[in-house]
């Protein structure tokens, strides 16, 4: 059997962080998987004592110079492959990323792990695009998708309520899509139709002001650490009735997957999104998403088509849970025979 040692990036609490449990958690511990391939899910601290014919990285999950050194070290002494995982492209983060300060005195590191690994799992054909062009021969495309092991089927919904509530969630590096685009695009939408319409946050930002159009739900502590139990929880709130997506039209955006979409469609809600590359992949568009110009008034006319448009709620929600019942269906898991590949083995 084929052994592959995997180095997630972790949480505080030692658990893998959402990225890494989407990924390679969730996806590395399917039964189908389980029976072709030995997985471990190892630290840099002790990955080494661990048989390996596949050592997979995930993002910055080796952080520094002496991390990387040790487990390229161990690779080529050993003749291990080396896998990197990467789901953003931080190669090219601009200025004005939340992160940017952070995440651009790790780029070398990343760029280093690039260059050294055997193979690069990336998780849209952008980025994929991108990163053959530098690192030709080596980028597979492996894109994101659902568990059903952690996601529930969505069911529809058995009244319509009188008011139109929208969700959006997010980490706080999505602050600045919120303040430039859902933000002033809902206080106007809130300004016309008053109390029948409702915004909620669920991590996107930490504190709610004075006089402002939006609610916010916290996360308990105990669901921060793990991306099934965030899911559990998620999915035992609400209702709502459509998901935002907003993205601000940026290089390094164009490069993010459309795992939102995914989510909501999970929760049985359709989406407006962002009219960029990220929502326009095939098999995806018109899949329970109303595409919008990445601006404030493009987010506004959507949302308020929305409001005004029952029927076309109705459908899209449909079609919303139409799409996350055939994700949760599939049991299509492309790693195994990548790896094998990687390794030569039929």
């Amino acid at each position: 059997m084929i052994d592959v040692v995997v180095i997630p990036e972790m949480t505080e609490a030692e658990t893998p962080r959402p990225c890494a449990s989407i990924r390679l958690f969730l996806p590395l511990t399917r039964k189908t998987v389980n029976t072709a391939v030995n997985v471990t899910f190892a630290t840099i601290k002790n990955f080494d004592f661990y048989k390996a014919d596949i050592i997979i990285a995930h993002r910055l999950s080796l952080d520094c110079s002496d991390h990387i050194d040790k487990v390229l070290n161990f690779c080529r002494s050993r003749a291990i492959k080396f896998v990197y995982d990467i789901d953003d492209d931080f190669l090219e983060l601009g200025p004005d990323h939340v992160e940017f300060e952070k995440l651009h005195a790790l780029k070398p590191l990343v760029l280093r792990m690039l260059r050294s690994a055997d193979q690069i799992w990336v998780s849209t054909e952008i980025l994929a695009a991108r990163y053959h062009c530098q690192f030709p021969g080596k980028v597979i495309t492996i894109p994101n998708t659902l568990d059903d092991r952690i996601w529930s089927s969505p069911v529809a919904r058995t009244q319509e309520g009188a008011n139109t509530d929208f969700l959006y969630m997010g980490t706080p590096t999505h602050r600045p899509d919120f303040m430039s685009i859902i933000f002033p695009a809902f206080s106007r939408l809130e300004r016309e139709f008053k109390n029948t319409v409702n915004l909620t946050l669920i991590g996107v930002v930490d504190e709610i002001g004075l006089r402002v159009p939006y609610h916010i739900i916290k996360v308990p502590s105990a669901m921060t650490q793990s991306y099934p139990a965030f899911v559990s929880w998620l999915q035992s709130i609400g209702p709502f009735d459509i998901g935002l997506a907003p993205l601000l039209d940026t290089y390094f955006n164009r490069a993010k997957s459309n795992m939102k979409q995914l989510e909501y469609a999970a929760l049985g809600l359709p989406t407006i999104a962002a009219d960029l590359p990220p929502y326009r992949a095939p098999g995806f568009v018109g899949r329970g998403v109303v595409l919008a110009e990445p601006t404030a008034d493009g987010f506004y006319n959507a949302m308020r088509e929305m409001v005004y448009d029952g029927a076309r709620r109705h459908q899209l929600r449909h079609e919303a849970r139409r799409l996350a019942s055939e994700l949760l269906g599939s049991d299509d898991n492309p790693r195994v025979q990548i790896i094998r590949d990687l390794l030569g083995k039929a």
